[in-house]
């Protein structure tokens, strides 16, 4: 009896841990995308598949240049790129630093930051862009363009 509870209870949780759950999705669920890092603005516009984040930012340059990301591309620190632990690689962003209203627009190609209480790294030339190399870090609005695969 104890092996026929035990041989159910194996396949239970065979079953279960190969259920797939998404972990990117474009709808308005108010899923808190993981590890709750990243909030969700609240825009009203329930058929709106683009979304709206605030956060901090910091950046990578030099350290980085010419190493190769978790996408597969190699770092660039003159280019418009980003790293995020939550969206999609290819997902296209506008990054709007809050402190000065300059925004440049982004391309998710590598995952990071690591760094606690951050929800994007940018490049050195968007950093430059968003006039947040003096400090290296800026309170940030992203908003999804385009979703990635």
């Amino acid at each position: 009896m104890i092996y026929k509870i035990f041989i159910i209870i194996i396949f239970s949780l065979y079953f279960v841990a190969c259920s797939s759950v998404p972990r990117f999705t474009n709808n308005n669920d108010n899923s808190k995308r993981g590890n709750e890092r990243i909030k969700e603005s609240e825009n009203g516009n329930s058929n709106s598949s683009l979304k709206t984040y605030y956060g901090m930012a910091s950046y990578y340059a030099e350290k980085y240049n010419g190493i190769r990301t978790a996408s597969g591309e190699i770092y660039n620190m003159n280019a418009l790129t980003a790293a995020s632990n939550d969206l999609p690689f290819g997902t296209i962003v506008r990054v709007t630093n809050l402190n000065n209203q300059k925004s440049v627009v982004l391309r998710i190609n590598d995952r990071g930051p690591f760094a606690k209480n951050r929800i994007i790294d940018v490049s050195k030339k968007a950093a430059e862009n968003l006039d947040m190399i003096l400090l290296g870090t800026a309170k940030v609005k992203i908003e999804v363009l385009k979703w990635g695969k």
